[in-house]
């Protein structure tokens, strides 16, 4: 009876090792196991609690099989494994001077991209481009006048002689000059600017919007636009005056008559200041009221 108990402990060890996939907990015996017990007399389970040749339950055996295989794993120099180290490029750019550089760089190019960007969007504009002519053209006449020379009647000729070549002499006729030429560009500007007055007086669009007060497209209408109607055509003589005289001549329209026209010109565009300032305070008193009653 023991020496056959002994050959199935030998084939469940044998099984055991072969096959990994059965759990440590099941307690069921192998069919092997249950036809030999078949018959017998012994009232005890020894299919589990049996001792085996050394001693051991098939438990203890199996854990210390468990036990070698993970001690062999362990130990084993094919499965260790190694960390891995990023291999060393002498010839690597990514220095930290590289970097700066690179980010130095990024950021030159990001700002003469924003500053183009934006010296397109403000040319591309006829109204900021006659607003910055008209800087440049007031700055260049008071430049003018500020650096006249002031050479009297009654100096000799070799002291005027010599104030000629002075830098005063030279800088402000010279500024005068140019601020002249450039009233006269602000002037072909002013081409483009009838029909935009025109389309403004038609859609209230130089209102800014839709506002509560009815005054202030009424106002920006017939005030504002409606006299802009008027000043272009005016200004449009008066350049033609001044730059075509033979032609003018024949129209009746002399350098003298120009200079009035162009007066005249100038109440329109006084009337446009005024109905502008009108329509700002308009406006601010209505924001001013939608700010109270949001607080």
């Amino acid at each position: 009876k023991h020496r056959g108990q002994k050959i199935i402990m030998s084939q469940i060890r044998q099984r055991k090792r072969t096959t990994n996939n059965k759990d440590n907990d099941d307690d069921s015996p192998p069919p092997d196991l249950l036809e030999c017990g078949r018959g017998s007399d012994s009232s005890s389970s020894f299919e589990k609690y049996f001792d085996g040749d050394d001693g051991t339950s098939p438990n203890d055996d199996n854990n210390d099989d468990n036990n070698d295989d993970k001690y062999n794993n362990n130990n084993n120099p094919e499965k260790e494994t190694t960390p891995m180290t990023k291999p060393s490029n002498s010839n690597s750019k990514n220095t930290p001077t590289s970097i700066n550089a690179a980010n130095k760089n990024n950021n030159n190019n990001s700002k003469l991209d924003k500053f183009l960007s934006t010296y397109c969007a403000f040319t591309a504009n006829t109204f900021t481009t006659d607003q910055a002519l008209k800087i440049l053209q007031w700055s260049s006449w008071a430049i003018s006048y500020a650096t006249r020379p002031t050479s009297t009647s009654s100096s000799s000729s070799s002291s005027s002689s010599s104030s000629s070549n002075s830098a005063p002499a030279v800088l402000s006729p010279s500024l005068k000059i140019l601020a002249s030429e450039l009233s006269f560009t602000r002037y072909v500007l002013r081409f483009f600017g009838f029909f935009s007055a025109l389309q403004g007086y038609r859609s209230s669009s130089w209102s800014g919007g839709h506002w509560d007060n009815p005054a202030i497209s009424k106002i920006a209408k017939y005030v504002m636009a409606g006299s802009m109607m008027l000043y272009y055509p005016l200004e449009y003589a008066a350049y033609a005056g001044w730059k075509m005289p033979a032609l003018s001549k024949r129209k009746g329209l002399d350098a003298e008559r120009a200079n009035r026209v162009s007066a005249a010109s100038c109440v329109f565009w006084t009337s446009y200041i005024v109905g502008d300032f009108w329509c700002s305070v308009l406006k601010w008193k209505e924001l001013k009221g939608r700010l109270g009653r949001v607080r």
